[in-house]
């Protein structure tokens, strides 16, 4: 009779024997075959022979999966539900089978390759190569060499990378772009990105162009404007200084105006101009003569200056240097 689908051994015809009847070998030969046959369908503790046939095991649960260990029962695997498939140690689960996939509680380490589409880590991930042909989410992890060896990351160990960024998209900074500001100086260097020294200052080269950038040197070898006043020149000769910089007081004889600066000019490359307001004709400009202390008193020659020179009227001096 052997066992049935579900494993249930049933006696052969003939059994059980009657007492004080005779012993029919028909039935002690079946009933041997029979045990016979059966003990060598039964799997052997000894590991004699192997399964021929799908071995099914109990579900079990966490704290006594169904394929146990003898002498630590609460780690092996069992089945949590529909489709889910675990592995637990000492009544904890460390790995998780879905049709969705595996999820993995704990540290996993790889010592060959590491291959797939998607993936999440919630804790360390050490290894020595792998790739990952998607995303790969985590929050700690060590890769030794080429994971994220695909068309979107690259490969650590070399091959396609990400593509250089640029003003619509993000990506790598170029090669070109690193050394362009891994090269700033507060120097006066052609064709580098310019930094601030350590006093906030940075150094460019003379200007060439009106729309170059001045320099202090450059601005400092500018004329610039020493002295100016508004004057009004009298019928009789007196003058008035009405309004300026730089000029203390002004007067006037025989055709000579005497201009009293408030501080010295400290130079002698100068440009001087007087010009009557109201009448932008030109009445003088030129040399002048000066005062041999310090600079500090220029007289102008007004004669020549003809019909242009009115009395009583407002004019400007100005003196560049």
């Amino acid at each position: 009779m052997a066992r049935n689908a579900a494993g249930t051994y049933s006696k052969p015809a003939g059994q059980p024997v009657v007492s004080g009847t005779s012993i029919s070998t028909v039935a002690h030969n079946a009933l041997a075959d029979d045990i016979a046959t059966e003990l060598t369908d039964s799997l052997s503790r000894s590991g004699k022979g192997a399964m021929l046939d799908v071995l099914e095991v109990v579900d079990g649960v966490i704290g006594g999966p169904g394929v146990a260990f003898a002498s630590e029962p609460t780690s092996g695997t069992y089945r949590a539900g529909a489709g889910d498939v675990r592995d637990t140690v000492l009544g904890a689960d460390v790995v998780k089978r879905t049709a969705a996939g595996v999820d993995i509680t704990g540290k996993m380490a790889a010592t060959g390759a590491v291959s797939g589409t998607t993936g999440t880590f919630s804790a360390a991930v050490s290894g020595t190569t792998g790739t990952f042909s998607g995303a790969v989410a985590g929050t700690t992890g060590t890769f030794s060499a080429g994971l994220g060896d695909d068309t979107s990351h690259g490969n650590r160990g070399g091959g396609a990378l990400h593509a250089d960024a640029t003003g619509a998209a993000d990506g790598f900074m170029p090669a070109a772009h690193f050394t362009l500001v891994d090269g700033a100086t507060d120097a006066a260097t052609a064709s580098t990105v310019m930094k601030r020294d350590a006093n906030g200052n940075a150094k460019a080269a003379t200007p060439t162009d009106p729309a170059h950038v001045a320099i202090k040197s450059y601005v400092d070898g500018l004329p610039r404007v020493l002295a100016w006043a508004y004057l009004t020149i009298g019928a009789v000769g007196a003058v008035t200084v009405t309004a300026g910089s730089n000029v203390a007081s002004a007067s006037w004889a025989t055709n000579v105006l005497s201009i009293v600066f408030t501080s010295n000019l400290s130079t002698t490359t100068y440009a001087t101009q007087i010009t009557r307001l109201g009448n932008v004709a030109f009445v003088f400009t030129g040399d002048s003569t000066q005062a041999v202390s310090g600079f500090d008193l220029l007289k102008f020659d007004m004669a020549g200056a003809g019909a242009d020179y009115i009395a009583a009227e407002l004019y400007t001096i100005v003196v560049v240097g």
